[in-house]
């Protein structure tokens, strides 16, 4: 399994690398020359502009999911636990009783 800062490094390298690419590639007349070598060229700086997206995607997601995760986990410690919940109980109970001496 893939830690978050491995695809956010290798993310970040795809998308130097295609950024030194186009740059590259805006300057160079040979790629010009051969229909072969322009489209594998162009390719790989497509291919690697998708892999830099698809890697801020995964990282979006790892976010969202582990903020989920300490959200629910929040929640069982403070409001869904059992003494916290208990006390609520104990709290109304005692509320209605004085309602009731009131009345």
């Amino acid at each position: 399994m893939f830690k978050q800062i491995h695809w956010r490094i290798a993310g970040g390298l795809a998308l130097f690398a295609s950024i030194v690419m186009i740059l590259i590639g805006m300057g160079t007349e040979s790629l010009k020359e051969s229909p072969q070598t322009f489209l594998i060229y162009w390719g790989l700086v497509f291919f690697l502009l998708v892999f830099a997206i698809y890697c801020a995607l995964v990282d979006f997601r790892f976010i969202r999911v582990q903020y989920t995760v300490e959200q629910r986990d929040l929640f069982h410690a403070t409001l869904g636990a059992e003494e916290f919940r208990r006390q609520i109980r104990e709290g109304n109970d005692a509320a209605s009783v004085e309602q009731e001496d009131t009345e």
